[in-house]
């Protein structure tokens, strides 16, 4: 699908980490995102498995956008899991 050649309504779901929760991390390093990521697991579901698509859908859908820190938390996440 060519989002920029379409105009119309998505469904979506927003995610905004609240500063005052018992898990927010702020301005983490990558590291410590992976690890609380493969840690974790919400009402949607294990955070790996969200993180695992919104990376494969960026790739898909917006391969000229290069979102270095989503794909370098990507990568962390999955060498913890290989370990």
């Amino acid at each position: 699908m060519d989002f920029d050649a379409q105009i119309g309504v998505l469904d979506t779901t927003v995610y905004v980490g609240n500063p005052s929760g018992p898990l927010f991390l702020g301005n983490a390093d990558v590291s410590t995102i992976a690890r609380q990521i493969v840690d974790s697991e919400g009402p949607s579901g294990p955070n790996d498995e969200y993180l695992f698509k919104l990376a494969a859908f960026m790739k898909t859908h917006f391969p000229n956008v290069v979102d270095e820190h989503l794909f370098e938390i990507e990568k962390a996440v999955r060498k913890i899991k290989l370990k």
